[in-house]
C-alpha cells in the first residue's frame, strides 16, 4: 500500500470536522462529515447533503466515495465519521458510524 506509513488520526478527525461544516443538513439539523485516506496517500472527505425529498439526499460517506472516484480512484484506507449537533465545540464533534447503507 502506497498510503501514509503512520494514520494521523487527529488529522482524519480534524479533515472529517472541516467536511462536516459545510454540510446542508436543514432536516435532521444532524450535520455529518467523514475523511479519510486512498491507498496512494491522498486525503479525501465528504459530508451530507440533504434534500427535501429525504430519498435523494446525500449522506457524508458518498461524498467521500466520489472524492475518491473524482481523483483518479483507487482504494479507500483509514476513514473517520463525524456528526453532530452544530452548537457542539469542534473538539467535542462525536465520532460516529458510517450510515446503515454505507456499512452494507
Amino acid at each position: 500500500m502506497a498510503g501514509p506509513a503512520a494514520t494521523d488520526w487527529q488529522r482524519l478527525r480534524e479533515a472529517a470536522v472541516e467536511a462536516m461544516e459545510r454540510a446542508y443538513a436543514p432536516y435532521s439539523n444532524f450535520p455529518v462529515g467523514v475523511a479519510g485516506y486512498a491507498d496512494d496517500g491522498r486525503l479525501l472527505s465528504g459530508c451530507n447533503v440533504e434534500n427535501a425529498s429525504y430519498a435523494v439526499g446525500l449522506c457524508a460517506e458518498c461524498g467521500l466515495i466520489s472524492d475518491l472516484i473524482a481523483g483518479g480512484g483507487g482504494k479507500l484506507h483509514r476513514f473517520v465519521c463525524v456528526g453532530g449537533d452544530e452548537s457542539l465545540a469542534r473538539d467535542e464533534r462525536a465520532v460516529v458510524m458510517p450510515c446503515g447503507r454505507c456499512r452494507q
